[in-house]
């Protein structure tokens, strides 16, 4: 039936309102999407607009450079050239074209190549392929983008090393950062950002980075470049000037020629600024600046010798009779003996039934001697005696004033504290053994070469000195001076470090022979890291109590923003505190120290190290100034008042050698040592400082199994010492 809207005039009208509602509601809905799209989500859709129109490019940093106290470099930055892949016109036929020019493997799949580029540094439109290119490999780079190869040739920062290895453990390294660390710090996903890994570029890693910089510009729909829109320059990180003098540094290398592994280092002890420090073996710093092959890191990770341990932060050690000065002090201190004190030594001292022998045990000890003469000749009965007298826990208050078993907070995250037993005062009475073997620098007892350098500073000043690394963060009036300290909580036991030396529970140290107890162990602190990421070091100690993954350095506070660092070195001998020790216990122990020298365990092997040639001729010159090593009074060479005769170069020091196994009951009986292999022999120790009557340098020598404290430690020892006073005149003149 045919619908007649006259004679039903209510559903037409009902059918039009409701069609007309209908179309209300469609426009209403489409401006609630339109407010929506243009008002509510404005921000959202600007964003997405301007990307598709404009392309932000992030340009790394040049790392500040690191300087020795000269001003020479040690760590540098400069612009070299990387061969990249441009996404925007790659095409697939360009990958063999590639290989070919640039010597690539043509069996890696460029999409799995690409693709994994992509989820390292996330989405961009360079790939690298090829570093460090040379000019001919540039022109040819040049060559193929011309004809259309989607390869173009890109700037790239470098980190450059120009002393190589001779400062690598200190300066340290840097790496391409890994995915952890990108997680951290967004801002190193830019092309060739770098991170420190190791040393001052670990350490100061915030101060070095700098300010990334930025470039927007406007494209077209083929992603080509219209206009540059804005443009901010990088900003190059901060400079760091370190207190070693690379001069010496070398001159020490060179006197370590013959050591396989070992510490050298060199304070002045007016300042506390450690003007030397050599650990080997060393490794080359620069290999990780580029990607390290696979090859290279497993190269080092697998050397037993382990070059990538700061031995001189890192190793720690027991201080065997290297240990004994402060123990002298501990009972002199006390009044339990005085120089006119005299005990017998008979080769070994007798505890209830336990047998502690001297190092003289072959040959019937020492007989009769004083406090002096046993310094002299490392007498351990003598030492013995003094512990039995005055208990553990007096020289483990000795130990601890002095430092050990702390942090010295030098401004390298790799330092380790070393181990001090808990001073409990029952010990005095009930545990004689563990006194007895922290007398000769044993028992629970360990250090690092720097506590023991902070340990003859000291001895020699009778004053508090701290060790001063960096000397200054920054340049011109802005700079940060100060000793460029790690913050206390950020070092406690991290870094790119293991235990090297372990620690002896039970171990004796002599100067002349081996004695009963527990082995001195090198801990392989790499051997964690096997399945470490190829270019991103993780060598961790053993110990998993002071183990500290490398990746985790970017959360730790940069030192050069600790308080602490708001001292000028040049008054830093002003602000050391005076010991609490009286001047004639401290006087004695300095006695002893010179004897060993001119008289005892090291007077052989240091009189052949002494003063010859153009270096010779240096430290005579010195010696010709008023007082001598620069003088109190403001001498110069030459101003010595006529008819006062020259003095001669005086070194004072003690010696040590530390056991790795013990001495067998049939080696006692037979009263001779086996031939050992070279893993199981003493380390040698000595420190020292000269000139001894007016102390100016300190020195430290570790030589892993070296055998003999005197014959193998003081020579190098004695040589660092003339050549610290040899570059001091050289810059004095």
């Amino acid at each position: 039936m045919r619908f007649d809207k006259q004679t039903h005039p209510n559903v037409f009208i009902r059918r039009l309102f409701i069609s007309f509602g209908v179309v209300l509601l469609l426009f209403a809905l489409l401006l609630a999407r339109l407010f929506f799209l243009q008002v509510i989500n404005n921000d959202k859709y600007t964003l997405l607009s301007d990307k598709n129109r404009t392309y932000i490019t992030y340009s790394a940093a040049p790392r500040g450079t690191i300087f020795d106290r000269n001003k020479k470099i040690l760590a540098t930055s400069r612009l070299s050239y990387c061969a990249a892949i441009d996404l925007s016109r790659y095409t697939s036929s360009d990958w063999a074209r590639m290989c070919d020019t640039l010597g690539l493997n043509k069996d890696t799949p460029p999409s799995a190549y690409i693709d994994k580029q992509i989820r390292a540094v996330g989405p961009t439109s360079i790939i690298p392929v090829k570093d460090h290119l040379s000019w001919n490999e540039i022109l040819d780079v040049e060559t193929l983008s011309s004809q259309g190869v989607g390869v173009v040739v890109v700037p790239k920062i470098v980190r450059v090393y120009p002393y190589g290895a001779a400062c690598c453990h200190c300066v340290g390294y840097v790496t391409q950062p890994n995915s952890s660390d990108i997680a951290r710090n967004a801002n190193l996903k830019v092309l060739d950002a770098s991170i420190g890994k190791m040393g001052i570029e670990r350490a100061f890693d915030a101060s070095l980075q700098g300010q990334i910089g930025m470039r927007r510009v406007e494209v077209n729909a083929m992603r080509h470049m219209v206009r540059v829109m804005d443009e901010q320059p990088p900003v190059k990180g901060q400079d760091v000037t370190l207190a070693i003098d690379v001069d010496l540094q070398t001159d020490v290398i060179d006197i370590m020629k013959d050591v396989r592994c070992g510490v050298v280092m060199v304070m002045d002890i007016r300042t506390g600024e450690i003007l030397a420090s050599v650990s080997v073996p060393t490794f080359d710093p620069s290999l990780f600046s580029k990607a390290i092959s696979k090859q290279e890191w497993q190269g080092l990770l697998g050397n037993q010798d382990l070059p990538l341990i700061n031995r001189a932060v890192a190793g720690v050690y027991a201080p065997g009779s290297a240990f004994k000065p402060i123990v002298a002090l501990a009972a002199l201190d006390r009044g339990v003996v005085s120089s006119k004190t005299r005990f017998d030594c008979y080769g070994y001292y007798d505890v209830n039934k336990d047998r502690f022998h001297c190092h003289r045990w072959r040959t019937g000890g020492h007989g009769e001697l004083d406090i002096v003469k046993a310094i002299e000749q490392s007498c351990d009965v003598f030492f013995y005696n003094i512990a039995v007298k005055i208990g553990a826990s007096a020289i483990i208050d000795v130990a601890r004033d002095f430092g050990f078993g702390e942090l010295t907070n030098v401004g390298l995250l790799e330092e380790k504290r070393g181990q001090v037993p808990p001073a409990k005062k029952v010990w005095q009475k009930q545990d004689i053994g563990m006194a007895i073997n922290l007398a000769i620098g044993q028992g629970n007892l360990t250090a690092t070469p720097l506590q023991l350098l902070r340990m003859t500073a000291m001895l020699a000043s009778g004053r508090r000195v701290e060790p001063v690394l960096v000397a200054c963060v920054g340049a011109g009036e802005g700079a940060e001076a100060g000793e460029g300290r790690a913050d206390p909580a950020d070092a406690a036991d991290g870094g790119v470090a293991g235990n090297v030396g372990g620690g002896a529970a039970n171990g004796r140290a002599t100067d002349g022979g081996v004695e009963e107890g527990g082995g001195l162990n090198p801990v392989d602190g790499a051997k964690n890291a096997a399945n470490a990421e190829p270019g991103i070091p993780n060598v961790n100690e053993g110990n998993a109590q002071n183990s500290r993954d490398p990746s985790t350095s970017s959360q730790q506070r940069d030192p050069s923003s600790s308080s602490q660092q708001q001292r000028d070195l040049s008054s830093s001998s002003q602000q050391q505190r005076d010991l609490s020790y009286s001047g004639a216990a401290l006087e004695i122990v300095r006695s002893g120290m010179l004897s060993v020298v001119e008289h005892g365990t090291a007077s052989r092997a240091c009189k052949s190290a002494f003063i010859n040639g153009t270096q010779g001729e240096l430290v005579r010159r010195w010696f010709e100034a008023d007082d001598g090593c620069g003088g109190r009074a403001g001498g110069r060479p030459g101003s010595r008042p006529e008819g006062r005769p020259v003095r001669k170069l005086s070194l004072a020091g003690k010696t040590g050698s530390t056991q790795v196994c013990r001495i067998t009951k049939d080696e006692r009986v037979a009263g001779r040592l086996i031939e050992r292999p070279y893993h199981l022999k003493d380390h040698a120790l000595f420190v020292g400082y000269a000139p001894a009557d007016n102390p100016r340098f300190a020195v430290v020598v570790v030589v892993e199994h070296g055998e003999s404290g005197g014959r193998v430690a003081a020579p190098i020892g004695a040589q660092a010492l003339v050549a610290a006073i040899a570059r001091a005149a050289a810059n004095f003149h």
